[in-house]
């Protein structure tokens, strides 16, 4: 696993401390956003996700691993 820098692990911890309250933490939509959010990084999402499940652990939620809230199929 490739080091984060600590501009993103700022932003991955900031982003768990802003759902915490919902009772439920989803590390890949945070993991998503954070990628995302810094292209220049170049950062794999497994590696963001690695972290960002580690973070999520120590606050004791649920931790939720869904893409999107509310996915739909579409045909």
């Amino acid at each position: 696993m490739r080091a984060l820098s600590p501009s993103l692990m700022k932003q991955i911890s900031l982003a768990i401390d802003a759902v915490r309250s919902d009772g439920q933490i989803n590390i890949v939509q945070i993991a998503d956003r954070v990628q995302n959010d810094n292209p220049n990084e170049n950062v794999a999402l497994e590696d963001i996700l690695s972290v960002a499940l580690d973070m999520a652990q120590a606050t004791g939620n649920v931790i939720v691993l869904e893409k999107a809230e509310t996915e739909q199929l579409t045909h």
